[in-house]
C-alpha cells in the first residue's frame, strides 16, 4: 500500500524489487523507477536519484541502515515498520539533520494516543478505496481463519516469494 499512498500524496516513487514478477507488481502499483534491492546505491545512481527526501523501510532496518544513511537527503525522513537485528547508530544522521522514526500500527491504541486521528486516517483511506483512487493489494485469499489456512499462509510467507497480501476471512 505504500506505493499507491505515496502516489496519492503526490510523491515520485522509487521502489526496490529483484524478481521480475516483483518488479512487474511494483510497476503496476505506480512506481516510477525500480531498483534491485541487492544493489540499491548503485541502482539509484544509475537512475539519477542518488538521494531521497523520504525512505520507507519494510525489511531488517539494520541490514539497510548504511545505505539509507547514505541515500537520505539533508533534512530527509526515514521511516521503518520493522525490527532491527542490530543497534542503529542514529548519530549517522546528524550531519544531514535527517529524522528516523519507527511506525507501528498498534502504538496509538496500545497507549490510548490520538485514536481520533487514526480513525480519521482510516476513514480517508476507506473513501479512497470506495472511490477507486486506491486499490487493495490482496492477491491471495485463503478463506476463513482456521488452523489449516493459517498454516498455508505461513508456508507461503516463509518462501519469501509472495507478491501482494495474503488474506484470511474473519469468522465473526
Amino acid at each position: 500500500m505504500a506505493i499507491p499512498l505515496a502516489k496519492l500524496a503526490g510523491l515520485t516513487v522509487v521502489a526496490t524489487a529483484s524478481r521480475p514478477e516483483s518488479q512487474k507488481w511494483v510497476h503496476m502499483l505506480g512506481t516510477q523507477a525500480i531498483i534491485d534491492h541487492n544493489s540499491i546505491s548503485e541502482g539509484s545512481k544509475k537512475i539519477g536519484s542518488p538521494e531521497y527526501d523520504f525512505i520507507f523501510n519494510t525489511q531488517d532496518t539494520s541490514a539497510y541502515w548504511d545505505v539509507m544513511v547514505e541515500m537520505i537527503a539533508p533534512e530527509g525522513r526515514i521511516v521503518s515498520i520493522v525490527e532491527t537485528s542490530q543497534p542503529l547508530k542514529l548519530t549517522d544522521l546528524m550531519l544531514k539533520s535527517a529524522t528516523f522514526s519507527w511506525e507501528l500500527m498498534f502504538t496509538k491504541p496500545l497507549f490510548a494516543r490520538h485514536n481520533k486521528t487514526q480513525h480519521e486516517t482510516l476513514m480517508k483511506i476507506s473513501r479512497w478505496l470506495d472511490a477507486g483512487d486506491l486499490r487493495h493489494t490482496l492477491t491471495t485469499n485463503l478463506g476463513p481463519i482456521s488452523t489449516d489456512n493459517l498454516a498455508k499462509a505461513h508456508e507461503l510467507l516463509i518462501t519469501r516469494q509472495t507478491i501482494g497480501k495474503i488474506g484470511l476471512e474473519s469468522n465473526w
